[in-house]
């Protein structure tokens, strides 16, 4: 599970670096998008693979906009975290990337809210997550097995 310490320490780096207002807007939000992928009912998880529970942590932190500014980037950056640190990485362009995360913030459950709407939001983001994944050719790229990139694991020590 991604820490709450950490996801703040992130947005302050992130804010810090890329510009933005400080500030924590909902840290009942933060928390409930942080512990989503971890989810289960009746002992069953709700989000039984990687990509399913990275699609949930980038959809909750995008959706319950827990920071005042900065809840994309930050919801990215925990996303290619999660993914790292399970061995998987996105290989996308710039371009390919923001188009993602703006697709996902795009996607809102508060417009028309529905189970099932809210339920196919989800298995569209998770797809997108597995076409990342799967499709070597695609317009997003792919996520290959790898090792997690030195920047990442030097910021997650600097956290610590």
């Amino acid at each position: 599970m991604i820490d709450k310490a950490f996801v703040i320490k992130i947005h302050e780096m992130l804010i810090n670096e890329y510009g933005g207002t400080h500030g924590i807007r909902d840290i009942n939000g933060l928390e409930s998008a942080i512990a989503r992928p971890f989810a289960s009912f009746d002992r069953i998880e709700l989000y039984p693979t990687v990509f399913s529970k990275a699609a949930a942590l980038i959809e909750s932190l995008i959706s319950n906009h827990p920071f005042i500014d900065g809840n994309k980037r930050v919801g990215y950056f925990c996303l290619r975290f999660f993914l790292l640190t399970h061995n998987f990485d996105i290989q996308a362009t710039q371009q390919d990337k923001y188009n993602f995360v703006i697709s996902i913030a795009s996607v809102s459950c508060w417009e028309d809210c529905t189970e099932e709407k809210c339920h196919n939001d989800s298995e569209q983001i998770t797809s997108k997550i597995q076409d990342v994944k799967t499709k070597k050719n695609s317009r997003m790229g792919q996520a290959a097995k790898c090792p997690m990139p030195t920047a990442y694991r030097q910021l997650a020590l600097a956290v610590f």
